[in-house]
């Protein structure tokens, strides 16, 4: 017996349940390295990625989005702690893996948080650069007004039908 049914197309949606969506439209995953390097540049977190001791050279093959979730990854990979059962104490090289992944977590918020006060003073600084073009522009068209009305002939008191009181 042949198979008639037609072949349908499928959409693979993701699961958003457990993501943030960005300003720009676009969802990272709500842990701390998703809300740690929101907001940054590709270069950025190479650079992040490289303080942590990552070689971050042999993903240079791979398209920006692609070597910005692999580095995510891995930098997800030297934070997460350690799993016990509850009511169980860490083994000492579970309070080791701890520690180191806490000191990666300290350099990442470190690296993070200046950044992000460097992309927010670059922003201001944009900003306040556009307003001073904008009066700039204000303050040069004012002038040329002025000019014009300055230029203007004074002919002197004239009537209701344009004929002048002299």
């Amino acid at each position: 017996m042949e198979n008639t049914q037609l072949v349908t197309k499928v959409k693979i949606r993701p699961n958003i349940a457990n993501m943030v969506k960005t300003p720009g439209g676009s969802f990272h995953k709500d842990d701390f390295i998703g809300n740690s390097l929101a907001g940054l540049s590709l270069a950025q977190v190479i650079h992040i990625a490289q303080e942590c001791g990552v070689d971050t050279n042999k993903y240079g093959h791979l398209n920006n989005g692609q070597i910005r979730m692999t580095l995510g990854g891995i930098l997800r990979k030297l934070v997460k702690l350690p799993e016990v059962p509850e009511g169980t104490d860490y083994t000492e090289v579970q309070k080791e893996a701890a520690n180191k992944a806490n000191a990666v977590r300290g350099q990442i918020t470190t690296l993070a948080g200046d950044f992000r006060d460097a992309n927010e003073a670059a922003d201001a600084a944009r900003i306040a650069e556009k307003e001073a073009a904008i009066k700039a522009k204000a303050d040069a068209k004012a002038v040329v007004k002025l000019e014009k009305v300055e230029k203007t002939p004074d002919i002197g008191e004239t009537d209701s039908e344009g004929g002048t009181l002299d």
